[in-house]
């Protein structure tokens, strides 16, 4: 990831929240990063196992949808950017997923301005869309991206034709 860096607060602190500037191609290196259980061709960069626990649990109990700054696709209560929630409403709150159509170990990273960073084991893919660097954006839908891979896997010939996907796929 060459071309990417995190910004600094006035006092020179990492705005690890928020701060990563990257491009479409750095945001999916780091995808496939995730994708293949932090390891890049023969060197394990990030332990696997905190990959798995950073994307495959929820990293406290009042939503399901959140790991370690991943969106996660777990079933159970769900708190999003727009409706959080308290841990008594989250006892209350039926079980569902963040997208109910999306693979259950689908995840995302959210960014601001509605950046998506989508990783689908399953499929073997991984997503990004850049926005607008904005706080008036709207939030990023997970949703779109999901059925954009699932439309693209399951119904190839209806939305890219058979050959395009079957050539993309080859290139890889």
């Amino acid at each position: 990831m060459r071309h990417s860096n995190m910004t600094q607060d006035q006092a020179g602190n990492i705005n690890a929240f928020m701060g990563l500037q990257s491009t479409c191609q750095d945001m999916a290196r780091f995808g496939y990063l995730f994708l293949r259980k932090g390891q890049w061709n023969d060197t394990q960069v990030v332990p696997a196992q905190w990959v798995a626990d950073a994307t495959g649990k929820p990293s406290q109990d009042i939503s399901a949808a959140y790991g370690y700054l991943w969106w996660l696709n777990r079933l159970g209560p769900v708190a999003t950017v727009q409706h959080s929630m308290t841990r008594e409403d989250s006892a209350k709150a039926p079980h569902t997923q963040l997208v109910p159509s999306a693979p259950r170990d689908m995840y995302w990273a959210l960014g601001l301005g509605g950046q998506i960073l989508q990783i689908d084991p399953g499929s073997d893919t991984v997503v990004v869309r850049l926005g607008p660097a904005n706080l008036t954006a709207a939030f990023p839908a997970p949703a779109k991206t999901a059925r954009i891979v699932t439309e693209a896997l399951v119904r190839p010939k209806t939305r890219f034709g058979s050959r395009a996907l079957h050539e993309g796929r080859k290139r890889e």
